[in-house]
């Protein structure tokens, strides 16, 4: 399918709804009110006008259960609260519903081949886990039962591990055992708790991770302490069709605008998700805002649905332009999670985007690298020049470092994926200067990108 061009015609109308339980109402959620709080103040700089907009998106994951999650109430509100500001400062919007191929849990079997019978019962493969044909290893629990440090693993090579759920994410536990040399990774549930459901945030670089319920989990341990358990793992991942609906901008003459800047609306269900990624949409509004206002050369932006799902929106967008709309676009600008109080400015990309940030950042700025999981990486995948501004997320503060790549410039954010990532968490005085800075140097790029 080609992306169509943007027309107003194609312009969705999306009702907001606080969630009519939790103490919600299940009043349409106006906007007009936000808007305007959104405008007035003593907001002088692209800082104060960055946390004018996070102040909007903290009121809509308060009014929706605590979230902005794909698919849900808050999303939809974030969408009706984009496009009002998009529109009021006279950018032509439309919103473009894609399938998109999203991993599923697929089967999965976990056998106790020896030592004290066990029957793991019900066990759920993660969504994006590797196959896993069958492995067959001893079973290893982790020094601290949630297995958040390399040195929790210092044994794992060639055996399954046994990690419980808890102070870093599955996709973490998954990549520790993929470096320790372990074959696979069985995560325990909390008491009181069903069989684990779980998601790897579509990374590559980890072992097939299995969920079980908290008394398998502990019925595995038990036998541990009785001597060596031998078990046997197969996964066969599945795959699903999902819609993910992007928000599409441009100026009324702006369709040869050859810059893309984008950032992806939505949060994960835990989490209101101002740092990730409420940040980088504020910032690309406040960038929106300020190119209207100058009547200086324009970019088109993109905010993108199901990026916790795995880089969803971002890659259907991606796969449907044709060939003649990749070569107009000369290049992508992404902002993502960049409002983290322990971090700093990183930039990851290559060629003439990443130097643009660079360059209009100026020395405070480093080159990281952040895997390929934000979504300027279909973008590059696909030829298409792309770079993007991240701060810090990944582990709590405390746990090992050494892990990612892009440590050494941006540290851990202890919000990162929680219900604490929250407006409060990150409103100082470091944090506004550095997202006016990106503000201001992302304005910057556009204009350098704009004229090569």
């Amino acid at each position: 399918m080609r992306a169509p061009m943007l027309t107003l015609a194609m312009v969705a109308v999306v009702t907001a709804c606080a969630p009519a339980q939790g103490g919600g109402s299940d009043e349409p959620v106006e906007f007009a009110e936000m808007a305007a709080a959104a405008e007035s103040g003593p907001a002088v700089g692209m800082g104060d006008r960055v946390f004018a907009h996070l102040g909007q998106f903290q009121a809509i994951a308060d009014l929706n259960g605590g979230t902005r999650a794909s698919g849900s109430a808050g999303h939809a509100a974030a969408l009706d609260y984009v496009e009002s500001v998009l529109r009021d400062a006279g950018y032509e919007t439309v919103r473009v519903t894609l399938d998109a191929e999203h991993p599923s849990a697929g089967a999965a079997d976990v056998t106790v081949l020896s030592g004290p019978p066990s029957d793991p019962g019900e066990v759920i493969a993660m969504v994006g886990s590797p196959v896993a044909g069958s492995l067959t290893a001893p079973l290893l629990a982790t020094t601290d039962p949630t297995g958040c440090t390399a040195s929790d693993y210092a044994q794992a090579d060639s055996s399954i591990v046994l990690v419980q759920r808890g102070r870093c994410s599955f996709a973490d536990k998954a990549h520790l055992a993929e470096r320790a040399g372990a074959l696979a990774v069985l995560v325990q549930n909390d008491a009181g708790e069903g069989p684990l459901r779980g998601d790897l945030a579509g990374r590559a670089d980890v072992v097939p991770a299995l969920g079980l319920t908290h008394e398998a989990g502990d019925a595995l341990r038990a036998g541990l302490r009785g001597g060596e358990v031998v078990v046997r793992v197969t996964v066969d991942p599945g795959h699903e069709t999902v819609p993910v609906t992007n928000l599409l901008a441009q100026r009324p003459d702006g369709a040869a605008d050859p810059v893309l800047v984008g950032a992806h609306l939505d949060s994960v269900a835990e989490s209101p998700g101002i740092n990730d990624n409420a940040s980088g949409v504020s910032v690309a509004l406040a960038v929106a805002e300020e190119l209207a206002a100058r009547g200086a050369p324009g970019a088109r932006f993109a905010f993108w649905d199901g990026t916790e799902q795995g880089v969803l929106g971002s890659t259907a967008y991606v796969q449907a332009l044709d060939q003649a709309a990749k070569e107009s676009l000369a290049a992508y600008l992404n902002l993502d999670t960049i409002a983290s109080p322990f971090g700093d400015i990183g930039i990851h990309g290559t060629g003439a985007p990443a130097e643009a940030l660079l360059d209009a950042v100026g020395p405070s700025a480093r080159l990281i690298d952040v895997a390929a999981e934000s979504d300027d990486a279909p973008f590059t995948a696909a030829g298409i020049p792309a770079a993007g501004v991240h701060s810090g997320s990944m582990l709590p503060l405390g746990l090992s470092g050494e892990i990612f790549d892009m440590s050494a410039a941006v540290a851990p954010d202890p919000c990162y994926h929680r219900a604490c990532d929250t407006l409060s968490a990150v409103d100082t005085a470091t944090v506004r200067a550095r997202l006016g800075a990106i503000a201001d140097a992302t304005v910057a790029a556009v204009a350098d990108l704009s004229s090569r």
